[in-house]
């Protein structure tokens, strides 16, 4: 059967435990209580080397005197170490006698020696027992001295001496009665200051509450000894965790004469107990692999859970197998010479492959340190291990995904600059070296501030690079207008947006510059303010000469650098009414170039393009060329003014050609946008000009039919008036005939009353027509004035009631109680009443009734007129306020202007007026008067 491996603890976890500053041994519960660590302090107590006494059993190593028949150091250690393996809590032992062995080179034989051990178990995690810590004191020169000697004097003298140690003597109450050197360096207090004191004031305040000094006093008066570990308070307030020994101190006849208190500072110890409990429980936890070879790095000594689940085994399938269990075969090579690497830097970090228990293989990191002894002795070799196979994973997914960044900013439409910290350019995309007219290697390494214009330097740079604080450019997505400037000198203007981020460990931010052509951006901009201006100076003025002056002002630099209106004239030919230029130092040659020139060919180009109807555009213009289309002259003149392409565009609109504007570039191209552009642009311009033509067409329309209306009107009146006052004298008279029968007097009496019935109609008509007319015009006026509106009502009823009653109806009327004034022209209300109850008598049948309402409304008078009569058909409701509208059945009975004119007129009192139908059961139309009302009233309206 093959021995138990003994694992060996970390290497950081072997340092600590062999620099602390007591007598310790850590030891497996095994029934050998075998050693895998030991203190230095312990080892120079004991005269021993770590590798003679590590990995044997601690009997093997200190063994009973055998020279001595009373010794029981090994019976009562191993007592005491079984206990612990059985209970799992500390044991302590009174001070016993314990020799120790002395190395051959010292002589040989056992050396008298006294201890005072204590042993602490270490739980691991899952609460299984993991190690014995076995602590000793030396005491032996203590005994020797007798620190147990009745003597006053000699106890004194004893504590005075030793300075390691914190000893003094208490009184049975508990009051301090001498004091060493010791425990004035470990407690702060002279001599002077403490005796007399009780011992109290060393124990925290908690402790005294709790009363733990009493108690260790009973326990050491009743039981001769008291020991205790704990936080201990000094004179200046700080803590230290202190071992304390208090023993009773009795006369020969065994009488309490004090006790005897021992302290000693174990601070150090505690902190590194605590320490080693944290590494303990960090080794058991770790995510990482923690592993632990022999001298020889052939076999895993030692390892976490951690390294054996990585490798799909438990700690127990691993632990002594060979190093190459763990390494893939083909690391194999490679991992002779790391380890030789270790050995000889003491430190070394390298990947490897592993290979899992499944077979699979996974990347790894391996930090590796070889432990050695002070005479440079590899003890053992550890190892942290780190699976890399995520972190591959995710490199690849970086490298992936950054090649699809790289490659996506290349065929990006965008120009895409990277810059390095210092402001050199790091990268540049395809895009942006055709912008700027370099090659990658005249680009890559430079600085970016080459490719901007100086004029932006001081407020869009800072030490050389794209300056953070630059106006609308916060990094991280904010925007930026600038110029770039191309390797030709031209400029391109661009939007900028920047974006900043890390580069990498210590090589600081890398600045991406992302850059849109804005060109377009900038011309559309132009045009939008051209239309916007364009519409304002169509506003302005309705002569079409002044208004293409004014446009072909506009049109520079918009659409052109330079342009020209010529207009068709009646005789056939054209009249140049325009002519604008850029630059206004230009503008009197342009004039000039504008007044003598002449095309060669037979039709002028303008002219062709007029009579055609199609726009013309020439581009790429040589010298050549233009001499060849214009008189030597006028080429030197056009050449001097710029001509590189040049657009005419009819003016067309309605179906009728009427001009041409001519727009010419001086040092660039139209293309396909200009020439939509232009023909939007001379489209509004020929129809807003067409439109001024027919509105003054119009106007005079309008001008001449007002006249005729009024002459017509005037030369009626006179022959109506004449007829209507013959038939009131003629009804007046036939009463008086004489020799006529009655049949006759009837006859000539209803004629005398049709005569003064169609008189009255057609003065009727002709109001009607002037009031319309006027209203056409704009010039129909009312003339306000406070009207009592009910009584306004009272007086309409009376004069149409005998109307209604002709027709075998009934009129009504009624209003708001009381008087209340309404400003309206009281004329005009009474005509619109008269026409809507004349529509109500013409469209009510015989027995019917008409309602006159008027009511109090919020701020207004809300006045009705309602019927019992068939009511308006659907289809015609949209009409009846149009002029010269009427239904089919009552088109003989008049112009069809009534319900317009009452329209008109309520609108011109600031009112509204409607209708509400239904058909079959009547009509009723509302409109209103604004002028005012009372609260109660205005609260009823609501």
């Amino acid at each position: 059967m093959n021995p138990t491996p003994i694992p060996s603890p970390p290497a950081d976890f072997q340092l600590l435990f062999a620099a602390c500053p007591g007598l310790y041994l850590a030891l497996l519960p095994t029934p050998e209580f075998t050693i895998v660590a030991a203190s230095d302090a312990y080892l120079r107590a004991t005269m021993n080397r770590r590798e003679d006494i590590v990995g044997r059993g601690i009997f093997d190593v200190f063994p009973d005197n055998p020279a001595d028949p009373n010794a029981m150091g090994v019976s009562q250690l191993r007592a005491s170490l079984e206990r612990v393996r059985q209970t799992r809590v500390p044991d302590a032992l009174e001070v016993q006698k314990y020799d120790l062995r002395r190395p051959a080179e010292q002589g040989g034989g056992f050396e008298e020696r006294y201890w005072r051990p204590l042993n602490t178990p270490v739980l691991g995690a899952d609460g299984q027992l993991r190690y014995i810590l076995h602590q000793a004191m030396d005491v032996t020169e203590l005994v020797r001295m007798g620190i147990q000697a009745e003597s006053y004097r000699l106890r004194a003298q004893l504590t005075d001496q030793i300075s390691e140690y914190a000893i003094f003597m208490l009184d049975p109450a508990g009051n301090v009665v001498n004091w060493n050197e010791g425990a004035e360096r470990l407690k702060g207090y002279k001599a002077e200051e403490i005796i007399g004191k009780h011992f109290s004031l060393f124990y925290t305040k908690k402790d005294v509450e709790d009363g733990k000094p009493t108690r260790a006093l009973e326990q050491a008066a009743s039981e001769g000894h008291a020991e205790d570990e704990g936080w201990r308070v000094r004179k200046d307030g700080s803590s230290f965790w202190a071992n304390v020994v208090i023993t009773r101190v009795q006369d020969r006849d065994g009488h309490l004469i004090g006790f005897a208190k021992v302290t000693r500072d174990l601070t150090r110890r505690k902190r590194t107990d605590d320490m080693l409990r944290q590494w303990q429980h960090l080794f058991e936890h770790a995510d990482w692999g923690i592993v632990i070879g022999d001298v020889d790095a052939q076999r895993l000594e030692l390892m976490n859970p951690a390294f054996a689940r990585m490798h799909g085994y438990t700690v127990e399938e691993l632990t002594g197998q060979p190093l190459t269990q763990v390494f893939a075969p083909s690391a194999w090579e490679d991992l002779r010479r790391h380890l030789q690497l270790i050995h000889e830097q003491g430190h070394h970090v390298f990947e490897s492959q592993h290979i899992r228990k499944d077979g699979s293989v996974f990347p790894v990191l391996v930090d590796a340190t070889a432990v050695k002894d002070d005479a440079g002795c590899v003890l053992y070799r550890a190892a942290h291990v780190r699976d890399l196979t995520e972190q591959k994973r995710t490199e690849a997914r970086v490298r992936s995904a950054e090649a699809k960044f790289r490659g996506l900013m290349k065929a990006s439409h965008d120009a895409i600059i990277v810059t390095r910290e210092d402001g050199h350019i790091e990268f540049a995309n395809a895009q942006a070296l055709r912008w700027l007219g370099y090659g990658e290697e005249e680009l890559i390494g430079h600085p970016v501030k080459r490719i901007v214009p100086e004029r932006f330097h001081g407020t869009h740079f800072q030490e050389g690079n794209w300056c953070p604080a630059a106006p609308a450019s916060l990094h991280g997505g904010g925007l930026l207008e600038l110029w770039i400037l191309r390797k030709d000198g031209s400029e391109l203007p661009v939007e900028v947006s920047l974006t900043s981020s890390p580069a990498g460990e210590g090589e600081g931010v890398v600045t991406t510059a992302i850059l849109r052509d804005i060109s377009e951006k900038q011309r559309i901009a132009r045009r939008q303010q051209f239309l916007a201006d364009l519409g304002e100076a169509l506003s302005e003025s309705l002569e079409p000469e002044t208004v293409f002056k004014k446009l072909a002002a506009l049109a520079v630099p918009s659409v052109a650098d330079w342009c020209v209106v010529d207009l068709r004239v009646k005789r056939g030919g054209l009249k140049r009414v325009a002519v604008a230029h850029a630059d206004p130092e230009k503008q009197g040659l342009a004039l000039v170039f504008h007044s003598r020139h002449r095309w060669v060919t037979d039709s002028t180009v303008v002219m062709n393009s007029i009579e055609t109807g199609r726009p013309v555009r020439v581009s790429s213009l040589t010298e050549a060329q233009v001499r060849e289309i214009l008189e030597p002259e006028c080429a030197d003149l056009a050449l001097q003014l710029g001509m590189r392409s040049y657009m005419i565009i009819p003016l067309q609109a309605r179906g009728r050609i009427f001009g041409a504007m001519s727009f010419v570039a001086a040092d660039r191209d139209f293309d396909e946008s200009d020439l939509a552009f232009s023909l939007e642009v001379t489209r509004r311009m020929a129809l807003a000009v067409d439109n001024a033509r027919l509105y003054q067409e119009a106007q005079k329309s309008v001008r001449a039919r007002e006249d005729t209306i009024a002459i017509v009107s005037h030369d009626l009146k006179n022959p109506l008036n004449a007829i209507r006052l013959n038939a009131q004298v003629l009804h007046r008279l036939v009463p008086g005939l004489t020799g006529e029968g009655p049949q006759t007097r009837e006859k000539l009496e209803q004629l005398a009353a049709g005569m003064e019935k169609a008189a009255l109609q057609g003065a009727r008509l002709i109001t009607d027509l002037l009031d319309f007319g006027k209203m056409e015009s704009g010039t129909f006026t009312v003339s306000k004035r406070p009207v009592d509106i009910p009584r306004l009502i009272q007086e309409a009823a009376e004069t149409l009631r005998p109307l209604a009653t002709a027709r075998h109806l009934t009129l009504e009327a009624a209003s708001a109680a009381g008087r209340w004034d309404i400003p309206c022209d009281h004329d005009r209300v009474v005509q619109a009443l008269s026409n809507l109850v004349g529509n109500a008598i013409k469209f009510t049948p015989e027995g019917g009734r008409i309602f006159i309402r008027a009511e109090r409304g919020p701020g207004e008078a809300l006045i009705s007129v309602r019927d019992t009569g068939r009511g308006i058909p659907e289809e015609v409701l949209p009409h009846i306020f149009e002029r010269y509208w009427q239904p089919e059945e009552t088109r003989q009975q008049g112009v069809g202007l009534g319900l317009s004119i009452v329209k008109g007129i309520v609108e011109a009192h600031g009112g509204r007026i409607w209708v509400e139908n239904r058909p079959g059961a009547g009509t009723t139309f509302f409109f209103t008067l604004p002028g005012g009302g009372s609260q109660e009233a205005q609260a009823r309206w609501a």
